[in-house]
């Protein structure tokens, strides 16, 4: 269903607050700041407060509803090592387009192209450990969403962490 209001509701308190339906899909606040008819009517400032999301297995951006994002996702994963590990293997998978690699607080590594392994030994500690995964796409996704095509016939790009993604460890 489309909704086309002008305008926040008179009782928001200037906010629009987006809650999860049970449609396994993303909610999504489409605005408009210029249409064909000239500006849209912003009077102040855009502020977006975004918050995390829990996803159940990995899959493109597209698949989670931002098929036309361009720009930076946090991928976060909490694991327990166990005592008797000698060495230990990320290995990403499919990845795109590009990911910063954070275990514990600390940066492991960029990782530019395939393949999109790294030995993280060093930097696992027995017991809790977090790996944080900063993934960044190229600009095309957001030509693509140029629906006046002043930048050509773009096509959006698979983007985020495809997999299958793993740690390997040697005991």
């Amino acid at each position: 269903m489309i909704k086309k209001e002008i305008g926040l509701p008179p009782d928001s308190g200037g906010k629009i607050e987006l809650v999860s339906s049970n449609t396994n899909s993303p909610s999504v606040l489409a605005l408009e700041t210029y249409s064909h008819y000239g500006p849209a009517g912003l009077s102040k400032p855009l502020s977006v407060i975004c918050g995390p999301a829990q996803i159940d297995r990995l899959k493109s951006w597209k698949a989670l509803g931002f098929g036309f994002y361009s720009g930076r996702v946090l991928y976060r994963k909490t694991f327990t090592a166990d005592d008797d590990f000698k060495r230990a293997w990320l290995d990403l998978g499919e990845v795109q387009h590009y990911v910063e690699v954070y275990i514990n607080k600390h940066f492991a590594d960029l990782l530019l192209w395939p393949p999109y392994e790294l030995e993280i030994t060093d930097y696992l500690t027995k017991g809790a450990n977090e790996i944080a995964l900063v993934v960044s796409n190229s600009i095309a996704n957001r030509f693509a969403w140029d629906v006046w095509s002043t930048r050509g016939r773009a096509k959006a790009e698979p983007s985020g962490i495809l997999g299958p993604a793993c740690i390997l460890v040697e005991n």
